[in-house]
């Protein structure tokens, strides 16, 4: 997932990036919920395709299977 960083936030030197310490948080905080609201939109999606898989037994599970009862 990639996730274009806003032109206010970009610091031509980590020196420009101390001295607006507060402004790059502020971005920081921007960036974590834009990767939240990606995670969130695309894992629903995820979880559908996956159900089939995640709602089977483990074949190494301790429930009984035929085959051993």
């Amino acid at each position: 997932m990639h996730i274009e960083s806003d032109a206010a936030y970009r610091y031509g030197s980590f020196g420009k990036l101390e001295d607006q310490f507060d402004q790059s948080v502020t971005g920081l905080k921007a960036c974590e919920q834009a990767v939240v609201a990606m995670i969130g939109l695309r894992f629903p999606r995820f979880f559908a395709f996956q159900r089939s898989r995640v709602m089977q037994p483990h074949p190494l599970s301790a429930e009984p299977q035929a085959s051993l009862a």
